[in-house]
């Protein structure tokens, strides 16, 4: 699949406010389900201005334009603070594209946190040579999380 990796631009809002929805709520994590848009459209809007995003975008089937089917968003200097993909764009590379672009940004490490119930993520990150960390419990939804450690080898 080809894919362009490029900046957030404000007209991004409703398409990656719908993927992040329609991402968590398929990631089989419970606490999804009590999630809306409407409320990850406000939270997007409080804290999109302190992150660094990037989309990942395929050429559409008509050849003009270009589909948003991920994106990454880092917090501060070394927090990948989210990760998702569109749930019918799962498994085709663009998870992995998102975090070897983020790998890249940050060559001596970052780290994350991901809903202990999101296997899938979870054995993706493991399989991209992140390592676990300790647990705790979301400030925000309250489940619990674990974190994930990625550096580079030596």
């Amino acid at each position: 699949m080809d894919l362009l990796i490029r900046p957030y631009l404000e007209s991004d809002f409703d398409p990656v406010t719908k993927l992040w929805l329609d991402s968590f709520q398929s990631s089989g994590v419970a606490v999804a389900a009590s999630v809306d848009l409407e409320s990850l459209q406000a939270r997007w809007a409080e804290i999109s201005g302190g992150w660094a995003i990037h989309i990942a975008a395929s050429p559409c089937i008509s050849g003009t334009g270009h589909s948003i089917v991920g994106f990454a968003a880092l917090a501060g200097n070394d927090e990948l603070s989210q990760l998702f993909v569109g749930p019918v764009f799962q498994g085709k590379g663009i998870g992995k594209a998102l975090l070897d672009f983020v790998k890249g940004l940050h060559p001596l490490g970052f780290w994350l946190t991901t809903a202990v119930e999101n296997r899938a993520g979870r054995r993706f990150y493991k399989r991209e040579g992140l390592v676990e960390g300790p647990l705790s419990i979301s400030a925000r939804l309250g489940h619990q999380l674990i974190r994930y450690d990625w550096r580079p080898k030596p």
